[in-house]
Formats: C-alpha cells, structure tokens, sequence
C-alpha cells in the first residue's frame, strides 16, 4: 500500500527495480498485454511524488446563489430551491465536475429547468412508467404496490409511487461536446435498491430515465 516501498523483480530479460507507484500503471484490467509488457519495460524505479491539488473555493451564480465546494471542488452544494416540476417541491442541490468556469452554463440549465412544470412531468410520465414496468416484468411481484404498479395504464399514476430526493447538477463531456445535465435524483416503490434518475440535458431536453447508474448521456 505504500507507493514509495521499492523492489526488485527479476525476469528472463533481467532485473527491474521499481516501487508500488509504477506497479498501479499495470492494474487496468482492460489493458492488453502488449502495452502492459510496453509499461513494465519502462520502469526506472523513481518515484514521482504527487502534485498536490488546489483547494476549490465557493463561486456565485445567478440562479443559485453561492457553491460551496468539498475540499477539491468534486462537488458542490447549493441552497434548495423550489421546483415547479414538482409543483414547488423544495429539492437540494449538489453539483459535480463543475467550476466558476461553468456559471453562465449553469445559470442557463438552470433557468431552462425551472421552466419546466407539471405539463413537463406529464410529458415524462410515460418513460417512468416504462421503467417501472420493465423492472417489474423482471421480478416476482410480491406486494400489493408491485401488483398496482404493473397494472397502470395511466402513465400520470406513476408519480405517488416516486419520491424525489434531490437535485444533481452535472457536467458532462464524454462525447466530446461538454453539456451540463440537470436529474432528478428519486427513491422509487418498484426499485428501492438503485432508485431512478430523470435527466434533462441543458435542464430542458428529457434525454434519459433510468436506475442511478452514475452516468446522464442519454
């Protein structure tokens, strides 16, 4: 565990001396072996200490107020804020991958978000039901809800069965097209283990509806 401890491993091309920090090069498990023996060949045995990282400090945005950063800036918090979606349900905020950089793109996902009410739940009905539905199709039912819930045909009686929890503010660029996504973190009756998340792109384009699996592209 100590990534300054060196040693040295002897092999058919002879003896390399390295230490925990370069041997943590070889551990993705999706690596082929060619670049893994092209990584090993490379060792010097020196050790490279860590940049420390620079302290996040709180920026402002228009929409919600002042964010406060954890330790690095890996999330953000912001005060509740009511939403319409929800009929005025106040919700937390927290952010991730974001920074002051962000703000006006913030501000604009935000905005776009808020605009939204309970026309735009109605129009999001249909994919959580399906959700649910798909989920139940999975499993035995074994409860009354479980029963009630595969049986709706009203897409708009999905929501007593949702409980939204909070807010999440996420930038993402994994396609190469940075975006910030706004989702609605919820607890659900068909899948209290992993929830479900409602993700609107820009916080106005309905792109995903899903278990909290951690990612938002749709």
């Amino acid at each position: 565990l100590d990534p300054v401890m060196s040693f040295e491993i002897d092999t058919t091309e002879g003896t390399v001396k390295t230490n925990m920090q370069e041997l943590r090069a070889l551990c993705k498990l999706d690596m082929a072996e060619e670049e893994r023996l092209r990584i090993f060949r490379s060792f010097t045995g020196r050790y490279v200490p860590p940049v420390p990282r620079t302290k996040a400090v709180p920026f402002d945005t228009r929409t919600l107020g002042t964010l406060q950063p954890d330790e690095y800036g890996d999330f953000w918090e912001a005060e509740p804020i009511a939403v319409p979606f929800f009929d005025g349900l106040s919700l937390p905020v927290q952010l991730m991958d974001v920074s002051a950089a962000d703000a006006s793109a913030i501000d604009a996902a935000t905005e776009n978000f808020l605009r939204l009410n309970a026309q735009d739940r109605s129009k999001a009905a249909p994919a959580v039901l399906e959700n649910c539905q798909n989920f139940l199709s999975m499993i035995d039912l074994t409860t009354e809800a479980d029963h009630a819930m595969a049986a709706l045909t009203d897409a708009d009686a999905i929501w007593p069965y949702v409980d939204c929890q909070s807010i999440d503010i996420v930038k993402d660029d994994g396609d190469g097209e940075p975006s910030i996504h706004v989702v609605l973190t919820c607890n659900c009756e068909w899948e209290p283990e992993h929830g479900l998340q409602i993700v609107y792109r820009n916080g106005d384009r309905l792109t995903r509806v899903s278990e909290q699996d951690g990612h938002v592209r749709e």
